[in-house]
Protein backbone atom coordinates (compact mmCIF):
# COMPACT_ATOMS: atom_id res chain seq x y z
CA UNK A 1 0.00 0.00 0.00
CA UNK A 2 1.30 3.45 -0.92
CA UNK A 3 1.23 6.52 1.21
CA UNK A 4 -1.40 9.14 0.41
CA UNK A 5 -0.39 12.77 -0.12
CA UNK A 6 -1.20 13.71 3.51
CA UNK A 7 1.28 11.10 4.79
CA UNK A 8 4.15 11.79 2.39
CA UNK A 9 3.49 15.53 2.09
CA UNK A 10 3.63 17.92 -0.84
CA UNK A 11 7.00 18.83 -2.29
CA UNK A 12 7.99 21.46 -4.84
CA UNK A 13 5.29 23.98 -3.96
CA UNK A 14 5.81 27.64 -4.92
CA UNK A 15 7.91 29.56 -2.37
CA UNK A 16 8.27 26.40 -0.22
CA UNK A 17 12.07 26.77 -0.01
CA UNK A 18 12.56 23.01 -0.21
CA UNK A 19 10.13 22.25 2.62
CA UNK A 20 7.52 19.48 2.54
CA UNK A 21 4.00 20.28 3.76
CA UNK A 22 1.47 17.77 5.06
CA UNK A 23 -1.54 20.10 5.27
CA UNK A 24 -2.82 23.14 3.47
CA UNK A 25 -2.87 25.04 6.78
CA UNK A 26 0.85 24.40 7.29
CA UNK A 27 1.60 25.60 3.77
CA UNK A 28 -0.56 28.73 4.15
CA UNK A 29 1.17 29.54 7.47
CA UNK A 30 4.54 29.25 5.72
CA UNK A 31 3.38 31.55 2.91
CA UNK A 32 2.19 34.07 5.49
CA UNK A 33 5.72 34.16 6.97
CA UNK A 34 7.17 34.51 3.49
CA UNK A 35 4.81 37.47 2.93
CA UNK A 36 7.07 39.46 5.25
CA UNK A 37 9.65 39.20 2.46
CA UNK A 38 7.15 40.50 -0.12
CA UNK A 39 6.20 37.06 -1.40
CA UNK A 40 2.61 36.13 -2.32
CA UNK A 41 0.43 34.73 0.47
CA UNK A 42 -3.23 34.04 1.18
CA UNK A 43 -5.24 35.95 3.76
CA UNK A 44 -8.32 34.44 5.36
CA UNK A 45 -11.20 36.55 4.05
CA UNK A 46 -14.29 35.05 5.67
CA UNK A 47 -15.91 31.66 5.81
CA UNK A 48 -14.10 29.31 3.41
CA UNK A 49 -12.57 32.23 1.47
CA UNK A 50 -9.00 33.34 0.97
CA UNK A 51 -7.66 36.41 -0.80
CA UNK A 52 -4.35 36.29 -2.61
CA UNK A 53 -2.03 39.04 -1.42
CA UNK A 54 0.54 39.36 -4.18
CA UNK A 55 2.60 42.04 -2.44
CA UNK A 56 3.94 44.99 -4.39
CA UNK A 57 3.54 43.08 -7.64
CA UNK A 58 -0.21 42.98 -7.15
CA UNK A 59 -0.80 46.69 -6.69
CA UNK A 60 -3.53 48.01 -8.96
CA UNK A 61 -4.79 44.54 -9.87
CA UNK A 62 -8.24 43.32 -8.84
CA UNK A 63 -8.25 40.99 -5.82
CA UNK A 64 -8.35 37.25 -6.41
CA UNK A 65 -10.40 35.06 -4.09
CA UNK A 66 -10.23 31.29 -3.68
CA UNK A 67 -12.18 28.76 -1.65
CA UNK A 68 -10.36 26.33 0.60
CA UNK A 69 -11.31 23.51 -1.78
CA UNK A 70 -9.81 25.40 -4.73
CA UNK A 71 -6.52 25.90 -2.85
CA UNK A 72 -6.45 22.24 -1.81
CA UNK A 73 -6.86 21.13 -5.44
CA UNK A 74 -4.40 23.74 -6.71
CA UNK A 75 -1.63 22.59 -4.35
CA UNK A 76 -2.49 18.87 -4.21
CA UNK A 77 -3.71 18.46 -0.62
CA UNK A 78 -6.38 15.92 0.27
CA UNK A 79 -7.22 17.11 3.79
Amino acid sequence: MGLDSAQKGQEGLPHAQGRVFHTLDDYLAHLLKMGMQDRPFYEHAGANRYRLNAGRGGRGKPPQYFTREELMRKYGFSE
